[in-house]
């Protein structure tokens, strides 16, 4: 029933990210949301998404 598909050559494209910034995708998503002038119109996607997807995991 996962309505939502990744596409193979964007999996983990946002944790890499996040990795390289010395962060989990979770804080690194905050900081993006935060800083949204910063970064690119995808990455503030893959963040917006990151932190929908969190709150799926804790219920």
């Amino acid at each position: 029933m996962n309505n939502i598909h990744i596409k193979k050559s964007h999996d983990g494209e946002f944790t890499a990210k996040a990795r390289a910034a010395g962060k989990t995708p979770e804080e690194f998503a905050r900081y993006v949301m935060a800083h949204r002038d910063i970064f690119h119109p995808d990455t503030i996607k893959q963040a917006n998404f990151a932190l929908n997807a969190s709150k799926w995991r804790k219920g």
